[in-house]
């Protein structure tokens, strides 16, 4: 048996769709961080959800709340904007029934964003772990968490369906609560923008990460997606350290807004 794990905040537009996908799970425990919009109702719909409400201190944290209320030792995580196919949904039920089930399964996830699949510019084939026994995993990492394994891993073929950009505007709502993120992340680690590596910060490293995704990783080949993604990539670095200047001259934004959609 296995349970599936899904954090939500504001998720209305996406989550049934997520929820159907998981409709052979034996148990969908969802933590939601105080939605405004019918996350909660959208969610009730679904016999197989246990619903909980709690705000969210940071990604890692809100997902290790979550892997702790799963009841089965197998579980799946899932974003409320991705879906499960059913070439995924089979695969992922036979590992776990074989004796010799590693640990752990990285599954490839498939971007769809500005409403296109993006197949280059470092997206795709990108593997996460996502699939692993409770016992043996937790999550780690304020923005960008991940799931540590104690044992072996292995990796699915099929494709986790990741619908996480619709348009321009849902990418800088998410953009505003990812970058305060990283830069409270840096922050606390004792990164400082200085006059020593204002350079590096606010040009070099903006212009290699848009370099690497339009050019070396071949994200052109995704057409004008794939050059305003390179673009929004190389402003997202940019905006992470002035968020990280802004805190060493202001002490009141060191606290991120973590009300925002996911």
């Amino acid at each position: 048996m296995i349970s599936a794990i899904v954090i939500t905040n504001n998720s209305e537009l996406s989550l049934r769709d997520t929820l159907r996908s998981l409709d052979w799970v034996r148990e969908i425990v969802v933590v939601d961080d105080l939605s405004s919009d019918r996350t909660g109702q959208i969610a009730s719909e679904f016999p197989n959800v246990r619903f909980t409400s709690k705000p969210m201190l940071d990604f890692g944290e809100q997902k290790q709340f979550a892997l702790n209320l799963a009841s089965h030792d197998w579980v799946i995580s899932v974003d409320s904007d991705e879906q499960v196919p059913s070439e995924l949904r089979d695969e992922i039920l036979g590992v776990i029934s074989r004796p010799d089930a590693a640990d752990g399964y990285y599954v490839p996830i498939r971007n769809y964003i500005f409403g296109a699949w993006l197949r280059h510019g470092g997206l795709y084939p990108c593997h996460v772990l996502r699939l692993f026994r409770k016992s043996k995993a937790g999550f780690f990492g304020r923005v960008h968490e991940k799931v540590v394994v104690n044992g072996n891993c292995s990796y699915l073929e099929h494709d986790l369906i990741h619908h996480g950009t619709r348009d321009i505007a849902h990418y800088f709502q998410k953009s505003h609560l990812y970058t305060s993120l990283m830069a409270h992340e840096l922050y606390e680690k004792g990164r400082r923008v200085s006059a020593a590596n204002a350079l590096v910060c606010f040009c070099l490293k903006p212009m290699y990460y848009f370099v690497r995704r339009y050019i070396l990783q071949q994200g052109f080949l995704d057409g004008w997606r794939g050059f305003v993604l390179a673009v929004f990539t190389s402003m997202t670095v940019f905006t992470f350290h002035a968020k990280l200047y802004e805190m060493q001259l202001a002490p009141e934004s060191r606290n991120p807004n973590y009300n925002q959609a996911l």
